[in-house]
């Protein structure tokens, strides 16, 4: 089911030790007696690579850095997969552990951009969002805002089409990175978007027509943002506005 994925080595393998982060944003807007307290672990991920999964699921949470995309992604009995939230350095991955979830063996975690996350123990983070009254009203405000996202993902997955959800997602990701370009092939796109790769085809195609991409084997570059933006639903600027209300909080305490 994860073959077209690649493991990822144990995080606890390093690159740098005990660093304060400064590259996620809400690892950033936590006091700097917090952030210390926290010991956060650096570790470089290649695109594709699993964070975690049903058979590998450390107790640690995942703090993208900027530029970086981690999708977490929903496996079926029957096959197909499905893309049912998106993480870029506003937030973190695996946070349902430090809230009290039980691990679901159905969801992952692969990483779509490469780049640089910080890894922080589910215990550490767990005493100060326990005894920290700010870390906790952050940790607490980020879960509300994924909660719509993925809410209103779920909406968009169940009646939009496969041209306008591929317009929202290349948006999105566009946002997170700062980049037009995009590596993700056919079949990657399809797994994300829970369908076959012939749909997917057929959509690139059409956005390529229309003139807001390119496209090659392996890559995608949006060459037309806004005209982009008009071939998306609905939820793409519902999703936009959410998440940048929630930037825009987190920006005005590491002013």
């Amino acid at each position: 089911m994860l073959d077209h994925y690649v493991p990822l080595p144990s995080v606890h393998r390093v690159t740098t030790r005990n660093f304060v982060s400064r590259g996620n944003r809400l690892v950033d807007a936590l006091p700097a007696a917090v952030r210390l307290r926290l010991q956060c672990r650096l570790r470089r991920v290649q695109a594709q690579e699993i964070l975690f999964d049903c058979a590998r699921r450390e107790r640690i949470v995942y703090f993208p850095h900027a530029n970086t995309v981690v999708s977490l992604v929903r496996s079926t009995d029957e096959g197909p997969q499905l893309e049912v939230g998106m993480v870029g350095s506003e937030g973190c991955a695996n946070l349902d552990l430090l809230l009290g979830g039980v691990p679901n063996g159905d969801t992952f975690a692969v990483m779509q951009v490469a780049g640089d996350v910080t890894c922080v123990s589910v215990a550490r983070l767990h005493a100060e969002f326990s005894t920290d009254e700010q870390t906790r009203i952050l940790i607490t405000a980020y879960a509300a805002m994924f909660l719509e996202q993925v809410s209103q993902a779920s909406v968009c997955n169940s009646i939009h089409t496969i041209a306008q959800r591929l317009s929202r997602w290349l948006l999105a990701v566009r946002d997170r990175t700062g980049s037009n370009d995009l590596v993700a092939s056919h079949e990657s796109l399809s797994r994300i978007l829970g369908t076959q790769r012939p749909a997917v085809t057929l959509a690139i195609g059409a956005l390529t027509e229309a003139g807001v991409i390119a496209h090659s084997r392996r890559s995608i570059r949006v060459s037309d943002a806004s005209g982009l933006g008009s071939r998306a639903c609905g939820c793409s600027d519902l999703m936009e506005k959410n998440l940048s209300s929630f930037r825009a909080r987190l920006e005005n305490l590491t002013a």
